[in-house]
């Protein structure tokens, strides 16, 4: 598949998937998306949250610091609005082993293509990621590879104070494959 065919794919998910709501209660909205959403049992891809070089949050502005912060289960990810007017949870990645691809070039064939679905009440769809991402040494040190900005834009339903779980998946040019599960409460 090209790069542009990834991209296009990657908007129509975005956009297509992410069912309407007044955002005006905490349950979803009537026509909400019902997905299943399988369990990660290899657990080999880290999910946590991207912060700036402050400990804030991320919000997806050009050139701010992006870094792989771990978050507990159960803890807390800022729900943001991006530059462009959409909601989104600025996750990262964290994983090993695996073909990084090319920091260079956002759109390259050879970064691992990752998907992150994150649901409400176990089976309602309320934000996802899909995309290529290039992962870079982890400042952290060791092994590890990260992708700290990925923007998992959110559907517009109230979702503050609410318990998600994202689950993420991740192919790479070599095929590799890896996964991993994060259950947090959105701020």
């Amino acid at each position: 598949m090209t790069a542009r065919a990834l991209a296009t794919l990657a908007v129509v998910a975005a956009c297509g998937a992410a069912p309407g709501g007044d955002g005006g209660d905490d349950g979803p909205p009537p026509d909400a998306r019902r997905v299943v959403v399988e369990p990660c049992t290899a657990g080999d891809l880290e999910l946590g949250r991207c912060v700036g070089a402050t400990g804030a949050s991320c919000t997806g502005e050009l050139g701010e610091a992006r870094v792989f912060e771990p978050v507990a289960p159960g803890g807390e990810v800022d729900l943001v609005v991006g530059p462009q007017g959409a909601q989104m949870f600025v996750l990262a990645a964290r994983t090993q082993g695996i073909a990084p691809g090319d920091p260079d070039d956002p759109a390259s064939p050879d970064n691992p293509l990752i998907e992150i679905v994150a649901v409400v009440d176990g089976d309602v769809e309320v934000a996802r990621y899909l995309g290529r991402a290039a992962f870079v040494p982890d400042a952290g040190g060791g092994d590890a590879l990260v992708a700290p900005g990925l923007f998992v834009v959110a559907d517009g339903a109230a979702l503050a104070g609410r318990t998600l779980r994202a689950v993420g998946t991740l192919e790479d040019a070599v095929g590799a494959r890896r996964c991993g599960e994060l259950v947090f409460v959105a701020r």
